[in-house]
């Protein structure tokens, strides 16, 4: 059973930021001990036009042995919407299946939309700033041998013009 948060027991309308291995889970509290999360329905790799159900499960179960906290940063930004509303709309989402989509619909989008009607994935940010960042270092290191090959080149013609240079004075 995992523990409150630092004894902090969460309130309805809370987002739960579960850390998995490799990248985290996310739910809303609704209370009583329960959460509403959106779950894959297979494990298999990601599928184009994959489906997800929703789900209402006992948090200690969703969260198991994982680390896990209360997450409402975002509250710093966006106006969270009334915690009734938030608790209506994800109880009337029960048992629905909705499209799967790491990128633009997953667990994170599904929880952050029930809070503050904005499907946010500041995971998937992370992952596409990383890939941004490996694209231009990959592109710096290919401009890096672009210039190696330039100035070999150049080197080259330059000791090839003295040889012709001092061929033709002989």
């Amino acid at each position: 059973v995992a523990p409150w948060q630092n004894g902090k027991q969460p309130n309805p309308g809370d987002l739960i930021e579960i850390f998995r291995s490799g990248y985290q889970h996310w739910a809303v509290y609704i209370g009583d001990g329960y959460v509403v999360h959106l779950v894959r329905t297979s494990e298999s790799a990601l599928a184009p036009g994959e489906m997800a159900n929703v789900k209402k499960e006992k948090l200690e179960e969703v969260v198991g042995n994982d680390p896990w906290k209360i997450n409402n940063d975002r509250d710093k930004i966006y106006k969270p919407q009334p915690i009734d509303e938030i608790v209506k709309q994800a109880e009337k989402l029960i048992g629905k299946e909705q499209r799967y989509n790491m990128l633009d619909s997953n667990c994170e989008h599904f929880a952050t939309e029930l809070r503050y009607e904005k499907p946010e994935s500041q995971q998937v940010g992370q992952r596409r700033l990383e890939q941004r960042l490996a694209l231009i270092v990959s592109m710096a290191d290919d401009v890096q041998c672009g210039r190696w090959f330039i100035y070999n080149k150049n080197r080259d013609n330059i000791y090839k013009n003295q040889r012709l240079t001092w061929l033709n004075r002989s």
